[in-house]
């Protein structure tokens, strides 16, 4: 059992370990069978590799050994329309075999997984003091949906035009041609081109700097990791998190370096005003009230919910053609009595993914943004 959303063994290591597990267990006696169920590719043939991608999903395979007799695998093909499951049954068993399977009833409370191993993401602590651990199913989805609107990104083939821009991107253009398709005037799309990998992110330009201290940065092993979330306390005070855009040629200082000058800005996912001084929880706030706590629903993203005044904004667009319009707000995320700007970022939000019409100044609003950074020039 995996213990942390953030790391995901591969299905064909997880199927490899447990069965290296089980045959060491049932050599010594420990345990006198084993089953391992994974989706699988079967469909009444020998094909029971396991299931990664869509339309390889056919089955639920079980590799399985009792013990004085030899290993076997059997198939439960299903078919999968409409988001319900309809399972075709065991081809070794009778109609009235697979009946009895499949209409036991599993009683409700009941554990049936007495007994799970945890599988942490890789933890290391390096010469400079700093935690370097390990993620292997992060992705830059949410932060395009930020950048493109949330119903945009899903309806149109903005996954296309990233990668015609990223392909773009790796020809010589002495003529900057293809600047006009990633540099804007208040956010770029920064593209990191290597022998090993290439991608493309969103970059929101912003002169806002303070000092960082780094305590632990999580690499991205799916990205090689030259992508990265850095985090640590921030002007010795308050703690962040970032997703640094400048890992894949600075990743050597961040792992080296822990006292660094940084560039922060945001992406706002969900933008909404803000009404009355009180907390979700009753809690009374004075008017001056600023919060910011790391988002539920996108933990080890860099992900913040937060409670923001706007100290000012202005209308921004993206792309050749100007069809991404957003805004660009100084968000303060801080309230301190001797630093106006002690926590004020430079934010980006894409109008579709304001809940209300008009911002003005020294409003109160609330929402879901990104953290990004890079370490400043």
């Amino acid at each position: 059992m995996v213990t942390e959303d953030a790391y995901a063994l591969p299905v064909h290591e997880a199927i490899s370990k447990m069965e290296e597990k089980f045959e060491k267990e049932l050599q010594e006696g420990k345990i006198r069978s084993y089953m391992i169920l994974y989706h699988s590719q079967f469909d009444h043939n020998d094909n029971h590799n396991p299931a990664t991608q869509e339309g390889e999903f056919k089955a639920i395979s079980l590799s399985y050994h009792f013990k004085g007799a030899d290993k076997a695998k059997t198939g439960l093909p299903y078919i999968f329309e409409n988001e319900t499951v309809t399972y075709k049954g065991f081809a070794e068993f009778s109609h009235e075999e697979n009946n009895g399977i499949m209409n036991h009833q599993l009683i409700d409370g009941k554990e049936y997984f007495t007994n799970t191993e945890g599988i942490a993401a890789p933890e290391t602590t390096n010469e400079a003091g700093i935690i370097v651990r390990k993620s292997n199913v992060h992705n830059l989805i949410n932060t395009w949906s930020g950048i493109f609107g949330h119903e945009n990104f899903q309806t149109k083939d903005y996954g296309q035009y990233l990668t015609s821009v990223l392909m773009q991107s790796t020809v010589a253009d002495p003529l900057g041609e293809s600047k006009g398709k990633t540099e804007f005037e208040d956010v770029r799309f920064k593209t990191v081109i290597t022998d090993e990998l290439s991608t493309i992110m969103p970059e929101v330009k912003t002169d806002y700097t303070f000092d960082f201290e780094t305590r632990s940065v999580r690499e991205w092993e799916n990205a090689l990791n030259l992508q990265a979330i850095v985090a640590g306390p921030a002007r010795n005070t308050f703690g962040i998190w970032f997703f640094a855009t400048d890992y894949a040629e600075n990743r050597n200082i961040y792992l080296t370096q822990p006292h660094l000058n940084v560039n922060i800005s945001g992406i706002v996912l969900i933008l909404d005003a803000h009404e009355g001084t009180d907390l979700p929880d009753g809690t009374k706030m004075s008017e001056e009230f600023t919060t910011y706590m790391p988002s539920q629903t996108l933990p080890n993203y860099a992900c913040f919910d937060f409670i923001a005044k706007v100290i000012d904004f202005k209308e921004t667009e993206l792309l050749e053609d100007g069809s991404i319009k957003g805004y660009i707000v100084k968000l303060k995320l801080i309230t301190h009595e001797e630093a106006e700007d002690f926590f004020t970022i430079d934010a980006f939000v894409n109008k579709e993914n304001m809940r209300f019409e008009n911002l003005t100044k020294g409003m109160k609003v609330t929402g879901a943004l990104q953290l990004q950074g890079k370490i400043a020039d």
